[in-house]
Parts: structure tokens; C-alpha cells; sequence
């Protein structure tokens, strides 16, 4: 294969991957939007659990090991019948923390909740880095 041609390939193929990956970001950003404002506590009572399942069931590993979804249905449930103000900050993750450290049978959402965090930055940054 001639230099060229070899380089023109390899140009192509990166190009084809970059495309797909894109594209696969795109539309799992565009289907996870839609659901991730679960997160946001000025949403908290608007907020349906089903928006919560619908992540839970994407992506398990936000779970912690010792829940189940059914416990982390049940605490959510709890969490938007509560008075949050105490609680609120400037920032989600301040927040999460906060409501982690007065309610200790929260836990296990508060867990999810920040994995849930840290797991949107990661998307931003490989989006914004495209």
C-alpha cells in the first residue's frame, strides 16, 4: 500500500468512528436529558419516580451494592414529601451531600444521586471535547 493511501485509510476509518461515536453520544444525551433533572432539587417535587427508574435501569451501576431499586424507589418517594430548604445550596452536589448528612435513611439515594453526578460531568466533558 502506498504511504498515501495508507494514511487516506487510516483517515477515513478514524472519521468513521468519530461519526458513530458522535452519533451514539448524541442520542444518549438527547434520551438521558430527558430523565437526569431528576438530580436537580428545585425539581424535586415535580420530579417522577419513573424518571428515576428510567436511569436505574440504563445504567445499574449508579446502584449502590447494598440497595435494590425498590429500596431507592422508597427513599425517593420520601425524599419529595420532605422540606428540603434546610438542605438547599449552591450546588447539586453540595445539596446531595447535605441531605446525606441529616438524613441518614436517605443514604442510599444520596448515593445514587451523586454517582448520577459525576457520571453526567463525565458525559459533558467527553461532549464538549468532541
Amino acid at each position: 500500500m502506498k504511504e498515501n493511501t495508507k494514511r487516506d485509510f487510516y483517515f477515513l476509518v478514524r472519521a468513521y468512528f468519530d461519526a458513530i461515536y458522535t452519533f451514539l453520544l448524541e442520542k444518549l444525551l438527547d434520551t438521558l436529558l430527558r430523565h437526569i433533572y431528576v438530580v436537580d432539587p428545585m425539581n424535586h417535587v415535580t420530579t417522577r419516580s419513573l424518571n428515576l427508574y428510567y436511569v436505574l435501569k440504563k445504567f445499574p451501576y449508579l446502584l449502590p451494592l447494598d440497595a435494590t431499586v425498590d429500596t431507592i424507589k422508597e427513599q425517593f418517594c420520601w425524599y419529595q414529601s420532605m422540606d428540603i430548604s434546610m438542605c438547599l445550596k449552591n450546588r447539586i452536589d453540595e445539596f446531595w451531600i447535605a441531605v446525606s448528612s441529616k438524613e441518614t435513611d436517605l443514604q442510599s439515594l444520596c448515593n445514587v444521586m451523586l454517582s448520577l453526578l459525576c457520571f453526567i460531568a463525565v458525559l459533558l466533558v467527553n461532549a464538549i471535547s468532541m
